[in-house]
């Protein structure tokens, strides 16, 4: 399924906005927009927590839930063919 028209507005919102300060790709801030929607979190509260630049190590982003005690890792791949991750899931499982 294609990111929709709102999202990617959205997306492109923020890379604008936030890419002299961050840098990275524009797909690098696929992670915070789904990050600040997940979590209801602002952009400055969760940025640091995103890799950007390619500089991630297969980690992308993280997020922790002190309320809930969890961690959570990411890891984002951009592709507009949205066929890959039936395939990759096809695959490794």
């Amino acid at each position: 399924m294609p990111i929709k028209t709102a999202d990617q507005q959205r997306l492109d919102s923020l890379y604008a906005e936030h890419h002299g300060r961050y840098g990275g790709r524009k797909e690098d801030y696929f992670a915070l927009l789904y990050l600040t929607r997940k979590f209801k979190v602002d952009v400055d509260e969760i940025a640091h927590q995103v890799a950007f630049r390619g500089n991630d190590y297969g980690i992308d982003s993280y997020f922790f839930d002190r309320d809930a005690r969890n961690l959570y890792l990411f890891q984002f791949k951009w592709s507009e063919d949205h066929g890959q991750f039936n395939r990759l899931r096809k695959k490794d499982f």
